[in-house]
């Protein structure tokens, strides 16, 4: 037996009425055999489940000198946002911070954002 499955829009999704053409964004919950879109702002509200955020970090020994890491970086990101003289943002996710000949890279666990990263490794320490 196989049915047509419909889910029903629900929270802050739902303020809106719907268009035909109007492309919706959201989590499609199960529950009980029952189907429902959600804005991820409305997951606790309407479920049990809550939503989390992942910091990655990670520390590289850089022995080469602040203005050859300014060059590189500048080579594979292009646009750097200088936070501090020893702090950058670079792909407008990526933080990096070299201190005591340590390079730290701390970010928001995306997958985009993970490729950043590695992309940043290799080039350091290429």
């Amino acid at each position: 037996f196989r049915g047509d499955k419909t889910a029903k829009v629900m929270g802050s999704l739902a303020m809106e009425p719907p268009e035909p053409g109007r492309h919706l964004q959201g989590i499609l919950v199960k529950r009980n055999f029952n189907y429902h879109i959600l804005a991820p702002a409305d997951l606790n509200k309407y479920t049990e489940l809550s939503q989390s955020e992942v910091t990655q970090r990670q520390s590289i020994h850089y022995a080469g000198s602040p203005a050859l890491l300014r060059h590189v970086v500048m080579q594979l990101a292009g646009n750097v946002e200088f936070l501090s003289e020893t702090r950058w943002r670079i792909y407008s996710c990526v933080d990096l911070t070299l201190e005591n000949n340590i390079i730290t890279l701390e970010w928001q666990a995306q997958p985009v954002s993970d490729m950043y990263a590695d992309a940043l490794v290799a080039g350091v320490l290429a």
